[in-house]
């Protein structure tokens, strides 16, 4: 019997004359929403095998019911074009060029899009240019700059007032060469207002992390609530250390966990570095030659987990999630623990923490993590007491062994033994 397939349904052969149906939904759908700096909702499903029309209908009916809805919901007039030469236009235009493209990652854009919104909005006194989007790009000032950013400080949103003048400094000075004729000069030199702008101090607040054993005691519990999905997610992000959206998103599939390509080793893809690390899941015992299982406490949680399409972090009905969704599940399932906090954020962090509580170097650290930078690594280790323990008994040591060397083998030997002594009570 031939089969009419729905929209956005795709059949793969098997074998012995049998088929598999797989909705996915449009390209040019996941494009237009990276684009806008917006996470795409939707993922490619497996429909089933051997379906009838009716089966097959029924099947593709929510997929095709939810991608419509999300069209409609985020499709909005666009406001009128801003005046060519304007603070508005400026701003716009620069989200468009590839000076921008190039150097904000799609996850980023939707952060930048509002900022310079409020940016463009902010009210003036002028009648004429009623909005700071309206006003020529020549008369940005260092003083207006400051006001911009010093009316969001002043309300205490130090974070956003932070952005503004970060994101506005890179529009100044990356559109400059591009339309040289609209900005302000000075001797010949052109003034960037924004890089002048007088910032406040923020402290900062240090994210949590969970530890080891909270990660487990929560996937236990995950497991139990009928949340394998939870459970896996926050494993994947403690152990090989992928960034929350990427469980999320959908960018550990099957194929990455001992799939064909390497089927001794977990891929993990870093969406913000476009890094991928393969984790190796076994070695060899050097005496015995027999296998030795180095996450075997993770692929237990994951041994629960069901296969419901290409990726592995998928809903009871073959769903994907968006983030705050999933964020809501896990916070359900915690508070049937004892558990006081959890986030996957903090599962990362945890991770990244024990990579220093172990004292891997920080190229060891940086090749399970695959950051960049030491500066984007270093920020994730959090100080805990057993950090700080670590580095005072290697501190103390150094000591001991300076002062041997000084005063010969026997007054070193007689300070080891004091320090590995026992307090006495």
């Amino acid at each position: 019997m031939t089969l009419t397939l729905p929209k956005y349904v795709i059949p793969r052969p098997l074998s012995g004359g049998r088929w598999s149906y797989h909705w996915s939904p449009p390209n040019k759908d996941k494009k237009r929403a990276l684009d806008a700096g917006e996470t795409f909702p939707f993922s490619a499903v497996k429909l089933g095998e051997d379906l009838s029309q009716k089966q097959l209908d029924d099947a593709a009916a929510p997929h095709n019911d939810m991608l419509s809805a999300w069209r409609k919901d985020r499709h909005e007039a666009g406001p009128a074009a801003p005046v060519y030469g304007t603070v508005g236009w400026l701003l716009r235009q620069y989200q468009k060029e590839n000076v921008f493209l190039e150097s904000v990652a799609p996850r980023s854009r939707g952060d930048y899009r509002n900022v310079l919104e409020k940016v463009a909005s902010h009210p003036t006194k002028s009648e004429k240019h009623p909005t700071v989007g309206d006003l020529p790009v020549s008369s940005m000032t260092a003083r207006a700059a400051q006001k911009i950013y010093s009316h969001h400080a002043d309300r205490g949103t130090l974070r956003t007032a932070e952005k503004v003048q970060e994101f506005c400094t890179g529009a100044w000075k990356r559109m400059q060469p591009l339309y040289p004729q609209l900005f302000l000069y000075q001797s010949g030199h052109f003034i960037n207002p924004w890089a002048a702008v007088a910032r406040k101090k923020r402290r900062k607040a240090t994210k949590p992390a969970v530890d080891r054993a909270t990660v487990y005691a929560f996937a236990r519990a995950a497991i139990e609530a009928g949340r394998p999905e939870c459970a896996a997610a926050a494993v994947i992000c403690f152990e090989w250390l992928q960034r929350p959206e990427n469980v999320v998103e959908g960018h550990i599939t099957w194929n990455d966990y001992r799939g064909p390509g390497n089927p001794h080793a977990i891929r993990i893809y870093h969406h913000k570095t476009d890094q991928s690390v393969e984790h190796p899941l076994e070695d060899t015992d050097p005496d015995t030659g027999e296998p030795i299982l180095l996450y075997s406490e993770a692929e237990e949680i994951l041994s629960h987990l069901p296969r419901r399409g290409v990726s592995m972090i998928l809903g009871p009905q073959n769903q994907s999630y968006t983030a705050s969704r999933f964020w809501r599940i896990i916070q359900d399932v915690r508070k049937k623990t004892d558990i006081p906090y959890f986030t996957l954020d903090a599962c990362r962090h945890g991770g990244m923490t024990e990579l220093e509580e172990a004292e891997l170097t920080e190229g060891q650290g940086r090749a399970l993590s695959a950051h960049r930078t030491s500066r984007h690594y270093s920020g994730y280790a959090k100080l805990t007491a057993k950090r700080i323990l670590s580095a005072t008994l290697k501190r103390r040591a150094h000591l001991i062994a300076d002062n041997g060397e000084q005063n010969g083998d026997k007054v070193l030997t007689a300070q080891r033994s004091a320090v590995l002594t026992p307090v006495k009570k």
